[in-house]
């Protein structure tokens, strides 16, 4: 289900952020449309569960922008924040965090709120570490780029598939089928293979094996039946 709040299409939807207000969260969408970043706000609805009954979490209203225009979307949030940087409170925890913890929080981008990059920037300067917007970028590209990556599946598994690719059994097949085309949603949402590309070598000879296993089970059967 979505709210009435519509923008151009998307290529690569990602959901950028999420409220429990859909008002704040039409209006954060608002703000991204006038500066150009397609966004729309869609309702993520809590499933019913019997043994939450009459304690219901609230739905959840996700921000959809276009991944290309996500460093817009920062931008915009960053400008937002400056100004309340100066009149942050003294105990806020992140006066609390060591050097490398400040470093993870303008790492991670997104995954905090503006205030908190800008703050964490701040605390970091008074301690005699300059950070340049090059050096964030750097760091944040090649964390990017490490959670894109392709995965490896485990040695446990591979085994498994051929396993029961030998014995004709579908798990064989089902592990293969798994391997070989699991997608993944990366960070800029895109759609690639989950799997690197020596997994998915093992996956296309586990599906032959469990196919031509199986055909021999079958034929075994039919000529041991008549």
């Amino acid at each position: 289900m979505e709210l009435a709040h519509q923008s151009p299409a998307m290529d690569h939807p990602i959901i950028y952020r999420t409220f429990t207000d859909p008002e704040e969260a039409n209006r954060f969408a608002e703000k991204l449309l006038l500066r150009d970043v397609p966004a729309r706000v869609a309702v993520n609805s809590a499933a019913f569960d019997l043994t939450f009954a009459g304690n219901m979490p609230p739905d959840e209203y996700q921000v959809i922008i276009d991944g290309h225009h996500r460093e817009q979307a920062r931008a915009m949030e960053l400008e937002e924040a400056e100004d309340k940087v100066a009149a942050i409170d003294p105990e806020h925890y992140l006066f609390a965090f060591r050097n490398d913890e400040l470093m993870n929080v303008l790492e991670e981008g997104e995954a905090w709120s503006a205030l908190d990059h800008l703050l964490a920037q701040r605390i970091l300067k008074e301690r005699g570490i300059e950070v340049t917007p090059e050096e964030i970028m750097q760091r944040k590209a090649a964390r990017r780029e490490a959670m894109d990556a392709p995965e490896k599946a485990g040695n446990s598994l591979i085994a498994a598939g051929y396993a029961f690719g030998l014995a004709g059994a579908v798990f064989g097949l089902a592990i293969g089928l798994s391997l070989r085309f699991s997608r993944k949603t990366l960070t800029n949402g895109h759609r690639a293979p989950r799997y690197c590309t020596s997994d998915q070598i093992h996956a296309r000879r586990i599906i032959a094996l469990s196919l031509a296993s199986a055909a021999l089970h079958g034929l075994a059967f039919l000529k041991f039946a008549a």
